[in-house]
């Protein structure tokens, strides 16, 4: 048989032939009860269904707790893109393009600005 946990911590999930699949935070996998059995105890997932839980409630996932692990998924992807964009900012490349983006940027507000004096019909 088969169980649904909703993964606490990022850990290898066993698919068929022996193989290992990596799994999210926040990502709801099924697998055998031998190993979600292990995985709940171990603390890498919550149970999805209260009655797979052995402990009938103590390891199934509450509202709170999902919603909990929404917002911790979201917080590590706005790491990993925030991580991101300073290591392209640490290259001369990466900094070059962001120079020149917010000289695009300024020359347009200007451009747009002068043509708004010029043409006080279009403030109207």
């Amino acid at each position: 048989m088969a169980i649904k946990l909703l993964i606490l911590a990022a850990c290898g999930i066993p698919v068929d032939d022996g193989f290992v699949q990596h799994a999210d935070i926040n990502d709801t996998v099924t697998v055998p009860d031998e190993d979600a059995h292990a995985l709940a105890r171990m603390g890498r997932a919550y149970y999805v269904d209260r009655d797979a839980d052995p402990t009938k409630g103590a390891l199934t996932a509450t509202d709170a707790d999902k919603q909990r692990l929404k917002a911790h998924a979201k917080a590590i992807v706005a790491q990993h893109e925030a991580a991101a964009v300073a290591a392209k900012l640490n290259s001369p490349a990466g900094l070059a393009e962001a120079i020149a983006a917010a000289v695009a940027a300024g020359v347009a507000g200007a451009v747009g600005k002068q043509k708004a004096a010029a043409d006080p019909a279009a403030l109207a």
